[in-house]
């Protein structure tokens, strides 16, 4: 995140007069997020035109048609294109990022820094071998991708350890910790 857009979340955020929050977008990092900060914010609106007439905690889902509150709108797109779509929607309309709406992955972090002085991390993914087989369709690591396989090792156990032991020592809340490697 570049110091800009740091500085202004956080100016927002310290500026802010409403207390209620919308989310836009409600797959995997939508859920993510609600089920994690719904207790701590004022969910009033969940927008997401797959979901439309699902309810969560007495809030019915809907497709978006137009800013309908003095809301945050909270963008929670599972891929970058996804959210410049939405970006895109929000802006023909008149919303202003970084006051009107956010990235809910920018935000919630300093969200939380800011008004709970809690240091939070939404996703952690940790590989604990890079051993391979190169077999799977949808490699995160992309090892398929290399010419010559260099990556063929297994972490110290010990090491694995001591990494997710010092990330519990200095961070309030992890969302999602999610361990990769092997078949």
């Amino acid at each position: 995140m570049n110091e800009n857009i740091f500085a202004n979340i956080i100016n927002s955020i310290e500026k802010q007069n409403s207390k209620n929050y919308s989310i836009y977008g409600f797959g995997g990092t939508g859920r993510l997020h609600y089920k994690n900060i719904h207790k701590d914010i004022n969910i009033i609106n969940i927008y997401d035109k797959k979901y439309v007439g699902e309810v969560v905690d007495d809030i019915t889902i809907k497709d978006f048609n137009g800013k309908e509150d003095d809301s945050i709108i909270l963008i929670a797109a599972t891929t970058e294109s996804y959210y410049i779509d939405i970006h895109n929607t929000l802006t023909k309309l008149g919303l202003i990022e970084y006051q009107d709406f956010f990235n809910i992955r920018e935000y919630i972090p300093l969200y939380y820094y800011i008004k709970q002085n809690k240091l939070i991390i939404p996703l952690v993914h940790m590989a604990l071998t890079t051993k391979c087989t190169l077999n799977c369709k949808n490699c995160n690591m992309f090892i398929p991708t290399h010419k010559t396989n260099h990556t063929n090792l297994d972490e110290d156990f010990n090491d694995i350890i001591k990494t997710i032991d010092d990330i519990f020592k200095n961070v309030d809340i992890v969302f999602k910790f999610v361990l990769l490697g092997g078949e």
